[in-house]
């Protein structure tokens, strides 16, 4: 088996051709003193001439290539994650082609890898760039989308992909009426906002709840992972202007949808502001609900103009058992046009018609 050895060993080495005592000569020697493939065959080329003089450090190459991609991988930082990873990939490269005979693939799936890496280290810059905003952007960004971890680069292409536009409504305005078409959602900037189940024109309806800007000023649902398509809107529920006047930021809800599943970062993003903007909404029931049932009674134990002493006991039972101060009752009086004298005395100063008074 010797000759089968011998060449085996030349293999290894890049020997062709030569004696046997030589061949094992050469094998004792450092991995870098050995004789090059291409010696004895003429001149060595630039390439070659390279790597036989820098095949003494590919070790600390990759040494200092797996350093890297340790601290890479203890990183929070995206933008130092990637940056990192594309250093050790790079020492990687090196590494491969630093060898006796070059391993041009793995070589070339890092070139690969460094290209991926170079791309994603653009977007994260590109999304972190400077953006100037109008004041109308900058307080939307702030109330409905900062909070959350969009950054300014995604809130400008959610605006743009969604073909955004900023609405006006006076007081009684219906801004989406019970079983109407809904292709855009709205978000609360300034004024009141009253969440309904009727559609009907007159304020005896039914208030559920009441929207105001900042959290929980969503009007519908803002991102649903697991729908597919644009979000529809529920036909069970109706938004109206409670304020003099009143402004909202209206959105495509089947763009705005593409735009938030555009990368996980931004689908991330969308899905804490949903639920922060559900518990909201479920926070300001909670302590909107006293206030509201107490106006529902006022709007009925008034509407004779009159209130007996049953009616103001009730009232103010209510009001002392569900810890009502005393200025949300004047408020709730005022808005049905008395006062606290005129509920003391039960009896309405001047006894306008009640369809002037609603």
């Amino acid at each position: 088996h010797a000759p089968t050895m011998f060449r085996a060993a030349a293999r290894r080495v890049g020997l062709r051709k030569r004696p046997p005592s030589k061949i094992i000569a050469e094998l004792r020697l450092p991995r870098s003193r050995r004789m090059h493939p291409n010696q004895g065959r003429g001149p060595l080329s630039d390439w070659d001439s390279a790597r036989t003089k820098l095949g003494w450090c590919a070790n600390y190459v990759v040494h200092f290539g797996n350093m890297c991609a340790l601290v890479a991988a203890n990183q929070t930082d995206m933008l130092h994650l990637r940056a990192l990873m594309m250093a050790a990939t790079a020492c990687g490269i090196t590494f491969n082609l630093l060898q006796p005979r070059p391993l041009w693939v793995p070589a070339a799936w890092g070139f690969v890898f460094i290209f991926s890496h170079g791309y994603q280290i653009y977007t994260l810059l590109k999304e972190r760039q400077h953006i100037l905003l109008t004041p109308q952007e900058q307080e939307a960004y702030a109330k409905a989308f900062m909070p959350y971890n969009f950054t300014p680069r995604q809130f400008v292409d959610i605006m743009r992909k969604s073909s955004s536009r900023w609405c006006s409504f006076k007081r009684g305005e219906w801004i989406q009426k019970q079983g109407d078409a809904s292709p855009e959602i709205h978000y609360v900037m300034q004024g009141e906002v009253v969440v309904t189940d009727t559609d009907d024109d007159d304020d005896g309806q039914h208030i559920l709840l009441k929207v105001e800007p900042g959290r929980g000023g969503w009007l519908g649902e803002l991102f649903s992972p697991n729908v597919t398509g644009g979000n529809s809107e529920l036909d069970r529920i109706s938004y109206r202007c409670a304020a003099d006047s009143c402004q909202t930021m209206a959105l495509c809800r089947k763009t705005l949808r593409g735009a938030l599943m555009l990368n996980p970062r931004i689908k991330e993003a969308a899905i804490r502001a949903e639920v922060d903007d559900l518990s909201a909404k479920m926070d300001a029931a909670r302590a909107q609900s006293p206030l509201l049932t107490l106006e529902t009674m006022t709007r009925v134990a008034i509407a004779d103009h009159v209130l007996d002493s049953s009616e103001k006991e009730l009232l103010s039972r209510f009001k002392v058992s569900h810890n009502i101060s005393d200025e949300e009752f004047r408020a709730t009086l005022e808005k049905h046009g008395w006062s606290v004298e005129e509920f003391d005395a039960g009896v309405k100063k001047n006894n306008k018609p009640w369809w002037e008074i609603y």
